[in-house]
């Protein structure tokens, strides 16, 4: 999604915020500013007679978010499913409400506490590092390409995943989170995402039979996870294995891609971090700038006022945390990328019950790939058009041609290791032919 300056007029009877194509092409931030100004709650009328309420303003995001009682995620928590039950509501954690809720976070949450994030520094550092090495012969390389593993990589690590498994999986999350960017899928949505959904829950059936008991991963946790008493049902185990996957894959490679960009396109903001060091506060406004995770679905369990309008019970709510992130009531020049901003406002993360459970691990990750980034390259160069994920979902970048000049200690540092996405490879390069054909 482009992230521009928001100061465009934008006529909003032909917006169609459910368009996934709109967000590769159009202009969300200024759309979103005038909605903040002139209707933050605002009906989408969608030409099939589908609609939907949406709330743009940080102080309604986070009232709605912190409200299961009165907004609950359990008929779905996208827009993927406006109109019909999620299957998954009440048994994945991103839709079930407390406190059921609750109890199956609280038998994961010990996977990602801050000793067992830690531990794993040094092997996301190496593979923060491999992201570069297709830089090293000073050619134009799609920096998205490598980023999109990235995630998928940690996640594997913290789920005890295969490295054979990587490209497979990263393929079928990518068309699970935007079956309609024809990049993608090349435009057989039906059939990619039936499939992705199906190698995705199949992998996972296999691994929760692989004596999950003792293993000490976060899918031995899910399989050993009991609530009441009770262990959770398969079902509730593959959604939650789902949907920790397509987590990782939302916040971690987009978030990255767009602190490259933002600081390519700021050279003030690129030397103010150098000098200062100010590492924690550029991860802190980089998922503000990015905010990966475009919006959030609730419907109203009870007729209720928001800003002098009602909404009726059963009516579904959607809130934009771009949106919210770039509320001039909470932030100050919220279209300036300033590495030095207080970091406590943005819900990038989202709020609540449902706040992002892996928050402290991408932190980590996007640490470490400032810190690399800072200590190998001198600078980075936009090589060609940067391109947009076609998604509702994800503000996510799929191109990002650039140049990079390295530091003189930067070709040392990745001699002898390997691109952390090899296009070139033949495993890479079959799934995307099955995905596509």
């Amino acid at each position: 999604m482009r992230l521009s300056s928001g100061a465009e007029h934008v006529d909003l009877t032909t917006v169609n915020l459910y368009d996934p194509s709109w967000y590769a092409t159009g202009d969300p931030h200024s759309a979103w500013r005038q909605l903040r100004a002139e209707q933050p709650v605002y009906w989408q009328q969608l030409p099939d007679g589908r609609g939907f309420w949406v709330l743009t303003r940080h102080a309604d995001v986070c009232r709605v978010l912190r409200s299961f009682r009165d907004f609950t995620s359990e008929d779905g928590n996208l827009l993927t499913t406006l109109g019909q039950r999620d299957i998954a509501g009440g048994k994945m954690l991103a839709v079930t409400d407390p406190p059921r809720h609750t109890a199956i976070k609280r038998q994961i949450i010990g996977c990602f506490t801050p000793a067992t994030v830690a531990a794993m520094e040094p092997q996301i550092r190496l593979l923060a590092r491999r992201m570069f090495v297709p830089g090293l012969d000073g050619q134009v390389f799609d920096l998205a390409a490598q980023t999109a593993v990235f995630p998928i990589a940690i996640t594997a690590l913290l789920m005890g995943i295969d490295p054979a498994h990587w490209h497979r999986l990263r393929t079928f999350a990518y068309v699970a989170i935007a079956d309609q960017d024809p990049d993608v899928t090349s435009g057989r949505r039906d059939h990619a995402l039936e499939w992705s959904h199906s190698e995705i829950f199949s992998y996972f059936a296999g691994e929760l039979a692989n004596k999950p008991a003792a293993r000490a991963d976060l899918i031995g946790a899910i399989a050993n996870a009991t609530v009441d008493g009770c262990p959770l049902s398969q079902q509730e185990m593959l959604f939650n294995s789902y949907s920790v996957l397509l987590g990782a894959t939302v916040t971690t490679s987009h978030a990255a891609n767009v602190a490259v960009l933002a600081l390519a396109e700021n050279p003030g903001a690129d030397e103010r971090w150098r000098a200062t060091g100010c590492t924690d506060t550029l991860v802190e406004e980089v998922l503000r700038w990015s905010s990966p995770a475009n919006h959030f679905l609730r419907h109203a369990t009870r007729s209720i006022e928001i800003a002098g309008t009602t909404i009726r019970a059963g009516d579904p709510v959607t809130v934009w945390l771009g949106a919210a992130n770039r509320d001039e009531e909470v932030f100050e020049r919220p279209y300036d990328f300033d590495v030095n901003r207080d970091p406590r406002a943005h819900i990038a993360f989202g709020v609540g019950a449902h706040r992002c459970i892996g928050a402290p691990l991408a932190r980590l990750a996007l640490r470490v790939f400032a810190e690399e980034t800072r200590d190998l390259v001198e600078s980075f160069e936009i090589a060609g058009p940067v391109d947009h994920l076609a998604s509702n979902f994800i503000a996510g970048i799929k191109r990002l041609p650039v140049r990079v000049r390295l530091k003189r200690n930067g070709a040392t540092a990745l001699a002898g290791l390997t691109p952390l996405n090899d296009d070139a490879g033949e495993r890479g390069q079959r799934w995307e032919r099955a995905i596509t054909r």
